[in-house]
C-alpha cells in the first residue's frame, strides 16, 4: 500500500506532516500550511469522485504546551497562559473559518496539548444532579420536530448528536482545554475520545513512567461527522527494530464508517427538507411578546446588559453568548409551544 506525504514546501526542521493513501491522493487538495507561533497546523480539503459526498475538511495540528517560550514571541511583551490560550484558539477559529465552505464535514487531529478532563454528572450533597467537568458541546434541547420545522443545521443539531457524557482518564484541565471547548461550542464541532467504540474511556495519550499522564493528542469532529466515527484506538508504545522508542505519546487512530467518505452521504442522517418555509405570524408575535417591557424575558436582558457594561463584572463573552442563547431558546419553545404547528 502505498502514500504520498504532505508537507508545504518549508524547512526540513520537523513539525506537522499528513501521509495520504495514493488512492487517495487524486482527490486531496493541500489548502495551505500555518504558522501558529508555538505550533502549527496543516489543512487539507478530501473530496471523493461521488458528488453527492460531502468533502471532508482535515486540520493536523502541533500545539506546543501552553507554558513553551515559542508563544510568547521575540520582542513580544509577555502573556499569561490564560492569554496565550485564548489568542491561539481564536486565531484557528478564524483560520477555520476562512477556509470553510460550508458544505464539508471537519475532522481536526493532532498534539493539542489541551487537557479537558472527563464531562459528567454527578449527585451533589443536596442530591441534586449536577455537570462536572468541561463542556464542548453546545448547550441546546431543542427537539428534533422543532429542528425540522426551523431548518438551522450546525449548532443547533449538535446536542442531538454529541452526547453530553464524554470520559475521560485524565482527571485535570488546563487553559487550552477550556479554549479548546468553547470553540467547540461555538463552531458545533465536540470531541471524539471517550465517545466511540474503541476508546470509550478516553484513556492517556501521554503517559509517564511514574505512573499517570494526560490525554492531549485528540479527535475533533462537526457534529455531521460523529455518527460515521466507527472507532478509535489508543495504540501501546511503538519501538524501532533495535528497541529505541520511537515517541514518547501513544499512536491513536480513528477509522471512520466507509459512507462518511468515498460513498453515500449516509441517509440515515438525511432528513426531508421544505422546499417552501411557511411564515407563522402567530408564532412570530407571541414571540416578539415574551420581550415586551417589563416581562421577564425583557428584566433577564436588561440584567445581562447591565452586566456587560459594569466594569467590575467578572463575566467573559462566551458565558455572556450562553446566557443569552438559552434564554432565545427558551423563549423560542415557549412560543414554538403556544402557537406553532399543532397547538391548540
Amino acid at each position: 500500500m502505498r502514500y504520498s506525504m504532505v508537507r508545504d514546501g518549508c524547512n526540513n526542521a520537523g513539525g506537522v506532516s499528513v501521509y495520504v493513501r495514493s488512492s487517495m491522493s487524486a482527490g486531496c487538495k493541500l489548502i495551505r500550511r500555518h504558522d501558529l507561533g508555538g505550533g502549527e497546523v496543516v489543512w487539507l480539503r478530501l473530496t471523493a469522485g461521488d458528488t453527492s459526498t460531502p468533502p471532508l475538511l482535515l486540520g493536523a495540528f502541533y500545539l506546543a504546551p501552553e507554558g513553551s517560550i515559542f508563544h510568547q514571541g521575540a520582542g513580544a511583551e509577555r502573556r499569561t497562559h490564560s492569554q496565550i490560550a485564548t489568542d491561539l484558539f481564536a486565531a484557528i477559529q478564524a483560520e477555520l473559518a476562512s477556509i470553510r465552505t460550508g458544505d464539508e464535514e471537519v475532522l481536526l487531529a493532532g498534539d493539542f496539548n489541551a487537557r479537558l478532563s472527563s464531562r459528567r454528572e454527578e449527585t451533589d450533597s443536596r442530591g441534586r444532579k449536577v455537570w462536572k467537568g468541561l463542556s464542548d458541546v453546545a448547550e441546546c434541547n431543542l427537539g428534533d420536530e422543532l429542528l425540522d420545522f426551523l431548518e438551522l443545521p450546525g449548532l443547533v443539531r449538535t446536542a442531538a448528536r454529541f452526547p453530553e457524557v464524554r470520559q475521560c482518564e485524565d482527571s485535570s484541565t488546563n487553559n487550552f482545554g477550556v479554549a479548546l471547548a468553547a470553540l467547540c461550542r461555538e463552531e458545533g464541532m465536540g470531541i471524539i475520545n471517550g465517545r466511540v467504540s474503541g476508546d470509550t474511556t478516553g484513556q492517556l495519550t501521554f503517559p509517564l513512567e511514574g505512573g499517570g499522564g494526560s490525554t492531549i493528542d485528540l479527535y475533533v469532529c462537526s457534529s455531521g461527522l460523529l455518527s460515521k466515527c466507527h472507532s478509535m484506538q489508543v495504540w501501546g508504545a511503538l519501538y524501532t527494530d533495535r528497541g529505541r522508542r520511537i515517541t514518547d505519546h501513544k499512536p491513536v487512530t480513528l477509522v471512520l464508517s466507509p459512507c462518511s467518505f468515498g460513498g453515500s452521504r449516509g441517509q440515515q442522517d438525511r432528513r426531508p427538507r421544505r422546499e417552501k418555509v411557511e411564515f407563522n405570524k402567530k408564532m412570530v408575535d407571541c414571540y416578539e411578546g415574551m420581550f415586551a417591557e417589563g416581562t421577564q424575558a425583557r428584566l433577564a436582558l436588561d440584567a445581562l446588559e447591565r452586566e456587560l457594561t459594569d466594569e467590575s463584572s467578572n463575566i467573559s463573552t462566551t458565558q455572556a453568548v450562553e446566557r443569552l442563547s438559552n434564554l432565545l431558546r427558551k423563549c423560542m419553545l415557549k412560543a414554538w409551544k403556544k402557537a406553532g404547528p399543532g397547538a391548540k
